[in-house]
């Protein structure tokens, strides 16, 4: 669903309320990426076709890379 709204939307309020955080929140790090949904074919899945997403590496890797880095 995030994907089809946009991973950007609110990406002012996260930013104004000073809780856009790209390295600990997976969300934020996409968008930072510059992947913001379906509508740059890319978010959290790939987008090559058609509307139909397919799994996305470089989402996986972002997930890994910014889970790394959270302090439990």
């Amino acid at each position: 669903m995030a994907d089809l709204v946009g991973l950007d939307l609110g990406i002012q309020a996260w930013k104004k309320a000073g809780t856009y955080d790209p390295e600990h929140n997976p969300t934020h790090a996409l968008v930072h990426a510059g992947r913001k949904g379906q509508k740059t074919k890319a978010g959290w899945y790939d987008y090559v076709d058609s509307r139909k997403g397919q799994p996305s590496t470089v989402s996986l890797h972002v997930v890994r890379s910014t889970r790394a880095t959270t302090i439990l």
